[in-house]
C-alpha cells in the first residue's frame, strides 16, 4: 500500500513539470454486487474522486462511504474507502448517436487500475467480524466503464473488481502482538468483491 501511494504522489509530483489540464472531479454512488468478506452486507454509498489529467490518463485519489445504508459495523462506526487509482480514456470518439439517448458529444470508454484501504470492520454475526482481526484492510482493484456525454452533462457507468486479503496480518499486528507463528503480511486467503459505481464527471 505505501509503495503504490508513493508511486502515485511521483506521478503527480511530476504533472507539474508536464502539460496537464485542470483538476476533474468525480461525484457519485457506489453500489456492492457481491463481496466474499461481507456477503449479506448492503454495500451502498457516496462516492468522491478528485484527479489530474495527464492527456489520456488521470491520476485520482478517491473516498467511498461503504456503509451509508448498512447499520451493522463494529462499534457503531462506518465502513471508509480511501483510494489512489490510474485511469486511462480508452475511446473518446468526437459525436456519435445512441439508439433511445439521442446525439452525444461523446461517447468512451476508460479502464483503471489502482489500491485502496479501508477503515472498519462488517459485524456479520454477534460472534464474527470481517476482516476479523483488524478495523483496516488493504485492497488492490481494476475498472471498466464507459462514459457518456450530451453536452449538458457527463456521466460514467463502471463496474470495480477488488481483492482483499481476509485476514490482512501486516495491519492487524506489530512485532509482539502477532498471533503465535504468525507472520506480517501472511494472507491465506482473498476476498474478492464488485461493485458498480455511477458518477457524474465535472471538469475537463
Amino acid at each position: 500500500m505505501r509503495s503504490a501511494l508513493l508511486t502515485a504522489s511521483l506521478i503527480v509530483l511530476a504533472a507539474g513539470t508536464a502539460h496537464a489540464d485542470g483538476p476533474t472531479a468525480r461525484v457519485g454512488v457506489t453500489i456492492g454486487l457481491a463481496d466474499q468478506g461481507a456477503p449479506e452486507q448492503f454495500q451502498v454509498g457516496p462516492m468522491l474522486a478528485i484527479g489530474i489529467p495527464l492527456g489520456r490518463f488521470i491520476i485520482e485519489a478517491d473516498y467511498a462511504l461503504l456503509s451509508f445504508m448498512e447499520p451493522d459495523v463494529v462499534d457503531d462506526g462506518n465502513m471508509h474507502r480511501f483510494g489512489v487509482n490510474v485511469r486511462a480514456e480508452l475511446l473518446r470518439p468526437a459525436h456519435r448517436c445512441v439508439l433511445l439517448v439521442g446525439c452525444v458529444n461523446g461517447l468512451g470508454g476508460y479502464a483503471e487500475i489502482g489500491a485502496a484501504l479501508r477503515h472498519g470492520q462488517w459485524h456479520l454475526d454477534a460472534n464474527t467480524k470481517a476482516p476479523a482481526n483488524a478495523n483496516r484492510q488493504r485492497e488492490l482493484h481494476v475498472g471498466l466503464g464507459f462514459e457518456l456525454d450530451n453536452r449538458y452533462v457527463r456521466w460514467q457507468l463502471g463496474v470495480r473488481f477488488a481483492a482483499a486479503p481476509r485476514d490482512d496480518l501486516m495491519l492487524a499486528c506489530r512485532g509482539t502482538g502477532c498471533p503465535a507463528g504468525a507472520q506480517p503480511g501472511n494472507t491465506d486467503q482473498m476476498d474478492l468483491a464488485a461493485l458498480i459505481e455511477w458518477m457524474f464527471v465535472f471538469g475537463r
